[in-house]
């Protein structure tokens, strides 16, 4: 009986503890509540709109690096029978005994760049691994070649700078294609006008940088593939020993092979 009183009376106690803090609760300040289930809340007017113009530029992309599909060497040879297609290097310049090297490189523009984009900028990067320590620095130009040319399997891997018997398909001092098709003029059929140029001195790699022609080449190469025919390495063939030896996309180090560097929108 008595634990039942006490119980009665903790029970009394603790109702009239939450009537008085109920009291308290009633005479402060109001605070904010939830409204009730159900309840409509005010919302917010929503801000004005303007209009706005929906027509999106073109968005530019990051560069894209294209290594060589294609290069050779065009080693000045009456006959017409020397290459080096498959070789670690490509030559540029006039040899010791005033034999005239071209090289010659292209790559697949169409293959890599969506149609109908723009070509914004260009570079052109080579590596040099060897010259005349007499040859000082001399200038290199790019030319546009007009004439589709080949790469066949001769590799003048011991004797670059002399080449070594052509094979089929390589592009030599007189032919396109040995040894069914010819080049219009010995040396190559290319375009007078100069598209970039280096200025090539010591050991290392150069850059030809962005030039509104180079520009144009490569925006012509990706609008009509069929007409891509690369470019022409032409280097001072005015005295001797000014060649100048270059890595080729064969270079056994993909770091060390060309790279033509795109930017487009």
């Amino acid at each position: 009986m008595s634990n039942r009183v006490h119980k009665t009376h903790s029970s009394l106690a603790a109702i009239i503890a939450g009537i008085a803090v109920m009291a308290a609760c009633s005479s402060a300040d109001p605070t904010p509540t939830s409204p009730p289930p159900n309840t409509p809340t005010a919302t917010a007017e929503p801000a004005a709109t303007t209009a706005t113009d929906t027509t999106q530029a073109p968005s530019a992309t990051s560069p894209v690096s294209l290594g060589a599909s294609l290069d050779n060497t065009l080693y000045e040879d009456d006959a017409g029978a020397v290459s080096s297609g498959q070789g670690f290097h490509l030559i540029a310049g006039m040899t010791n005994n005033m034999s005239a090297r071209r090289g010659v490189i292209a790559f697949d523009v169409a293959g890599n760049i969506p149609a109908g984009s723009t070509i914004e900028s260009v570079t052109f990067t080579i590596i040099m691994d060897r010259t005349n320590v007499k040859a000082g620095a001399r200038v290199i130009g790019l030319h546009t070649l007009t004439k589709e040319w080949g790469e066949g399997t001769s590799n003048a891997l011991f004797q670059p700078g002399q080449g070594v018997p052509a094979a089929t398909s390589d592009a030599t001092w007189l032919h396109t294609f040995f040894d069914t098709a010819m080049w219009d003029t010995p040396g190559g059929d290319f375009s007078a006008t100069v598209s970039g140029t280096a200025e090539v001195d010591g050991n290392g790699p150069y850059t030809w940088n962005s030039t509104p022609q180079m520009v144009g080449d490569v925006q012509s190469w990706l609008d009509d593939p069929s007409g891509n025919f690369g470019w022409l390495l032409l280097g001072d063939e005015t005295e001797v020993s000014t060649a100048k030896r270059f890595h080729s996309s064969e270079a056994l180090l993909e770091e060390n092979r060309p790279v033509l560097v795109i930017e487009f929108s």
